[in-house]
């Protein structure tokens, strides 16, 4: 749960690991209904983190959840997700 000081467009950024072997696995982020989904690209190893941007969100303002899971089968694991970032999209 997180709570959104003013509503607004939001690009969305992950900062994760995923090896190569791993890398394809689709997975789904949800705020407020809406559904981004991304196939997980490779950073190299578990051992790289690296921060991308998997698209943008319009959140209202106050009290919303954000879920991230996968999106179908997972073959072998999804990712190392250590932050989900929102920053006010740019114009």
């Amino acid at each position: 749960t997180m709570d959104v000081p003013k509503s607004g467009k939001y690009d969305v950024y992950l900062e994760y690991a995923c090896p190569q072997g791993i890398a394809g696995n689709l997975m789904q982020l949800e705020v407020a209904g809406q559904r981004l989904i991304w196939s997980i690209a490779s950073t190299g190893s578990w051992d790289v983190s690296q921060s991308r941007k998997i698209g943008t969100i319009s959140v209202p303002s106050g009290q919303t959840r954000l879920t991230v899971r996968s999106d179908g089968k997972i073959n072998k694991a999804l990712l190392d997700l250590k932050t989900v970032r929102l920053r006010v999209a740019s114009q």
